[in-house]
């Protein structure tokens, strides 16, 4: 007979099997079947209004609008734009028939000082700058004193027009409150010389600075002359 020892060793189960982990599958290595092409990654939709020069605020405003009311928001303003453009080109067609009338060659002096004389008048179709218009122009700066000398900035020879918005907190430098002045009522493709006092100039007639980055320095107490040509007058929509 077996004794009870062995009885418990005869009925003691087997260990358990450790176990394994199975490999997981993996992706597949194979080359592509012949004439197969590959499959291209998945691509971002372009969001919309997405691809605009956001320096233009007229683009920057459709994108906006096509972003928070959809495309129809977007083309709203373009239907508004196309207005705008149309009655600039039927004012251009009845420019082209009459043409602005000469100048008188009268001077105008305001009552701050500023003195203009017209040499060209500008468009009669278009309307003299406005607040919030974006305005374009050329500038031909010299001392009264000597205005065939060296210009303190000529913005058509240096191929650099200043543009700023009417209205808006002025930039220093040769934009200042005498050359707004001598704006009034002036309009688009007109030329005229303006004569600005030295507390009215560029810096407050303080001068001691340049109107451009190495240019002249202008002189404190200085009286400027300025031959401005108009050369656009755009309304800020906005």
């Amino acid at each position: 007979m077996l004794s009870s020892a062995s009885r418990s060793s005869h009925l003691r189960r087997p260990p358990a099997r450790p176990l394994r982990a199975r490999p997981r599958a993996q992706a597949s290595q194979e080359p592509p079947e012949a004439g197969s092409s590959p499959k291209a990654p998945p691509t971002e939709r372009p969001k919309a209004g997405g691809s605009v020069n956001l320096f233009d605020p007229v683009a920057t405003a459709s994108r906006w609008l096509t972003r928070r009311f959809g495309i129809v928001g977007g083309l709203s303003l373009v239907a508004l734009l196309a207005l705008v453009e149309g009655g600039e080109i039927a004012g251009a067609v009845r420019d082209a028939v009459s043409p602005p009338p000469p100048p008188s060659g009268e001077t105008v002096t305001l009552p701050s000082g500023v003195a203009y004389t017209d040499v060209k008048l500008g468009v009669q179709s278009s309307s003299p700058p406005a607040k919030g218009d974006f305005v374009g122009l050329h500038l031909r700066v010299t001392p009264l004193a000597d205005p065939d000398g060296e210009p303190l900035l000529d913005t058509r020879a240096r191929g650099r027009p200043l543009a700023f918005t009417y209205g808006n907190p002025l930039p220093a430098g040769a934009i200042c409150r005498g050359l707004v002045e001598g704006l009034e009522g002036m309009k688009r493709g007109g030329e005229r010389e303006v004569v600005l006092p030295p507390g009215l100039g560029p810096y407050g007639g303080r001068g001691g600075a340049p109107l451009y980055v190495g240019g002249p320095r202008v002189a404190p107490g200085l009286e400027l002359r300025y031959l401005v040509s108009l050369e656009e007058v755009s309304p800020g929509y906005l």
